[in-house]
């Protein structure tokens, strides 16, 4: 597949970047950036008041930009969707938080409006909690651990990133080790470029160096 040779050089350039099966995992925004196309940037403002909380019933959740956020049905019936606006968990941005389940871990699903092969989102817990990514297909990847809790959320929040190999129509984002809420401040999708397109980028760099050679 040209995108995990795409991949490849990524990681050769420094890029935080691991292939597992049908996933490629991005530990940093810029990589996961590099190796997609069309994306799609979402926010949680204006879903809760700024220094306090907006409860969503899930189902339904709440649908932002298309998108479907609800409990993961797999933590129980005492799961707890929540937007936490400005100033209450992190400064100067809104997030959604999945927390309050007491049996099996704490955790989002969503849904996208059409298929998708990249998903992207800053991810933060209050105890460090390893987060796992689980796509509809049944694959998964996992970080092992995410910030201690900290208002900036430049230091308490980590980027979690995949690319597929196959389409993705919904992914639950799960906190294993239960008992730690799991907020995201941010969510971003899009789609791995056609093969056909790295050929193009490829003759256009081999062009480019043609041209430097004369």
């Amino acid at each position: 597949m040209h995108y995990r040779r795409w991949g490849a050089v990524l990681v050769l350039a420094g890029a935080a970047c691991v292939s597992q099966a049908q996933l490629t995992l991005y530990t940093d925004r810029a990589s996961w950036q590099s190796a997609i196309t069309g994306e799609v940037d979402l926010n949680f403002e204006g879903l809760a008041p700024d220094n306090g909380t907006t409860f969503f019933p899930s189902p339904p959740g709440v649908t932002v930009g298309g998108v479907n956020f609800q409990i993961d049905p797999t933590v129980g019936p005492d799961g707890n969707l929540f937007a936490i606006g400005r100033g209450f968990y992190y400064n100067g941005v809104s997030c959604l938080s999945s927390q309050g389940a007491t049996s099996g871990s704490n955790g989002f699903l969503v849904s996208f409006p059409g298929a998708v092969t990249a998903i992207g989102f800053d991810v933060g817990t209050f105890a460090g909690a390893g987060i796992s990514l689980i796509t509809d297909g049944g694959q998964e990847v996992s970080i092992p651990s995410t910030p201690i809790y900290n208002p900036d959320p430049t230091q308490g929040t980590t980027f979690f990133g995949v690319t597929s190999a196959v389409p993705i129509l919904a992914v639950r984002i799960d906190d294993p080790g239960n008992g730690d809420l799991v907020n995201l401040t941010d969510f971003s999708y899009g789609a791995v470029p056609e093969p056909a397109s790295f050929a193009v980028l490829g003759l256009g760099v081999l062009a480019f160096v043609r041209r430097r050679k004369r």
